[in-house]
């Protein structure tokens, strides 16, 4: 806004003024000044508002970052560094004129969901993991749904799978025969490296995965039969009057 002042005069600065979203910054000449005998255009500098983009995980502060307003929100990393982080929620893509709040959690338990399909071996050591799931838990109720891997694994066993996921722990019993049940003990059925053995079964052979889905059906043909089993796992064997698990190595 233009005023009129005589040459020669002193000039005092006015009325610091205002600007949504910014803040003042002073005049572009130093005030006092002696009025000149021209013209002059003094201007108000301006910087950008800065507000505080806080970061939280689970109710506790995890940083903070102070963003000019209408500046791009690019949500940093925590400073956690593993897996157990389920990522930021923000509402905002630009910072606004206020203070705002980027939330993450952490996970609380994990729960298995289905059972690996098949667990291949070698030298004692599990070398890979078809199928299966498992859920994450957050500490603020948010879930995720992962696939089993063979780092989860801390035990495969003909009773239970026993996992371990960045320090929170599940097992799963082998749950479609749970126990050895015999109500014909002429009927035996075992099992040797890749082979399971039914002796006097006097009904099809059915043998079903961990998850009850039956891989095989055989027909007795002989009073001891051996049944090759082509993956490695836990499989239940299952005929008229008997029931057992078998761990395929």
């Amino acid at each position: 806004m233009p005023v009129k002042v005589d040459f020669g005069s002193t000039v005092i600065a006015p009325e610091q003024p205002s600007k949504d979203g910014y803040v003042f910054n002073g005049w572009s000449r130093q005030f006092p000044f002696i009025m000149p005998s021209e013209n002059l255009i003094v201007k108000a500098l301006w910087n950008k508002n800065k507000h505080s983009l806080t970061y939280m995980i689970d109710g506790k502060e995890d940083h903070r970052v102070e963003l000019e307003t209408g500046a791009v929100i690019h949500l940093d990393s925590p400073t956690i560094t593993d897996d157990s982080f389920n990522g930021w929620q923000c509402e905002w893509t630009t910072m606004p004129d206020h203070d705002i709040t980027a939330n993450g959690s952490m996970i609380r338990s994990i729960a298995i969901l289905t059972l690996p399909t098949n667990i291949e071996y070698a030298n004692g050591n599990i070398t890979s993991v078809t199928g299966g799931k498992i859920r994450l838990t957050y500490v603020n109720g948010t879930t995720k749904d992962v696939d089993f891997t063979k780092e989860m694994i801390e035990s495969y066993d003909i009773d239970a799978v026993h996992i371990n996921y960045l320090g929170c722990k599940d097992y799963m019993l082998v749950t479609a025969a749970s126990e050895t049940k015999f109500t014909d003990k002429d009927i035996h059925i075992w099992s040797f490296e890749n082979v399971i053995y039914v002796e006097n079964a006097k009904s099809e052979i059915k043998i079903v995965d961990v998850n009850g889905r039956v891989i095989k059906t055989v027909k007795p043909e002989s009073t001891r039969m051996e049944i090759p089993i082509e993956k490695m796992g836990i499989y239940i064997v299952k005929t008229f009057g008997a029931t057992n698990k078998v761990f395929i190595k």
